[in-house]
């Protein structure tokens, strides 16, 4: 009954929380202090009752893994980073294009002036 209410203690600590650091932070505190090998060894313990068992699932269930918490924001750091090279190419890329579309249009623009002028010296010819 001890353990029970003790390990309720802890969730309604820890989970109840609002602030998120403050939430890992507290978790933390207690890891340092030994919590989790503890909670292997009572789970692992043939005599522990279920409602021990469900305390300590829901701490653990509840618990937010710093390191793949960290990893999760490196991938997303360097996702961010690759989203801006890639907008960085795209923009390299639409002034490539508009830069050739302006040719083309000005190739058009001389091609379509040497027509004109060749229809009209061919009409003065006739």
């Amino acid at each position: 009954e001890f353990q029970i209410a003790c390990m309720n203690f802890i969730n309604i600590i820890v989970h109840s929380a609002e602030d998120v650091n403050f939430r890992v932070h507290l978790q933390y505190e207690f890891t340092e202090l030994g919590l989790e090998e503890y909670l292997q060894f009572l789970k692992s313990s043939s005599d522990v009752a279920q409602t021990l068992v469900d305390q300590i699932s829901a701490y653990e269930e509840n618990y937010f893994n710093i390191s793949a918490l960290v990893e999760e924001a490196q991938q997303r750091s360097e996702a961010l980073l690759q989203v801006e090279l890639m907008k960085k190419n795209q923009l390299e890329i639409d002034e490539k294009h508009a830069a050739s579309e302006f040719q083309s249009l000005k190739r058009i623009a001389e091609l379509e002036k040497q027509v004109t002028e060749l229809k009209k010296a061919i009409q003065e010819g006739t």
